[in-house]
């Protein structure tokens, strides 16, 4: 997160209202999967070390990218299997007319789960971000964002759930607890339960 992130979160940006409001997706990898492919939101959370990979994926850690095995994801859920084939199709396709190795195919499929990803969590952010805004009545702008929160300033100190909800058969709902900081109070929070701000239903 960088240093100007951070200062916004403190609530003191210029034309900061008294208010700041964070969405924060950074522990949210199973949902987004789960949005990507339907796979279970529970069977992608018993990966091992689950709350680092999601937080290496979504926040773009790229000294911890580097060492990331995409083989972690594959064999916990038949849905998230199977977005994983025809992914790999995809990525075969495009290669009909060029001379790849097997790393060169391995890379690009590996680079194409994360662009689609995370296409996924830039859309499913701004769109909350926005819906919130619009709920205002003025009330809120859309601060700045970075990989996976946006920052949302507001004349208000807002207090309601937002339920983040896409339509399909056997979607999952999340129930997000967006959490409202006072100027400078995010210098002194702590760092919230694991998943305590989100629910699924």
């Amino acid at each position: 997160m960088d240093k100007m992130h951070t200062l916004e979160l403190l609530g003191v940006g210029r034309y900061a209202k008294p208010y700041t409001v964070q969405l924060d997706f950074k522990d949210e990898l199973a949902y987004f999967l789960h949005l990507l492919s339907g796979c279970k939101v529970e069977n992608i959370r018993t990966i091992e070390n689950y709350k680092q990979l999601s937080r290496s994926l979504l926040t773009y850690d790229q000294a911890a990218l580097e060492r990331f095995n995409i083989t972690a994801l594959m064999g916990i859920d038949p849905a998230l299997d199977s977005f994983f084939v025809v992914l790999l199709g995809d990525v075969s396709c495009n290669r009909k007319h060029a001379i790849w190795t097997m790393e060169d195919v391995t890379n690009e499929f590996v680079y194409k789960f994360y662009i689609t990803l995370m296409d996924c969590v830039s859309e499913t952010r701004d769109y909350v971000a926005v819906y919130m805004c619009s709920r205002s009545n003025g009330q809120m702008v859309y601060r700045s964002k970075s990989y996976s929160d946006a920052i949302l300033s507001s004349n208000d100190a807002f207090t309601e759930p937002v339920i983040v909800s896409r339509r399909g058969i056997g979607q999952e709902s999340m129930i997000i607890h967006p959490p409202c900081y006072e100027l400078y109070q995010y210098a002194f929070k702590e760092e919230p339960d694991e998943y305590a701000r989100f629910r699924f239903c």
